[in-house]
């Protein structure tokens, strides 16, 4: 089943799994010690996700299942 009120196009959901992959990536290069490239890895997604949701709001909400009261 469709959700149509979600406000964001499907293209979203692979930048999903692309972010999870390269969260998951840069935790992988911390623990190979390269302690620099697994944080900077990790922040960009974290600003990308932070940009989207800005742009199209609620898509966190979409990512994580978390739905503010407002």
């Amino acid at each position: 089943m469709i959700n149509k009120s979600r406000k964001t196009p499907i293209a979203f959901a692979s930048i999903q799994t692309a972010g999870l992959g390269a969260i998951s990536f840069g935790i992988f290069q911390i623990y190979q010690s390269n302690l620099l490239g697994g944080i900077i890895m990790v922040a960009v997604v974290a600003v990308g996700w932070f940009l989207l949701y800005v742009k199209y709001d609620g898509i966190l909400s979409n990512i994580f299942n978390i739905h503010p009261s407002n």
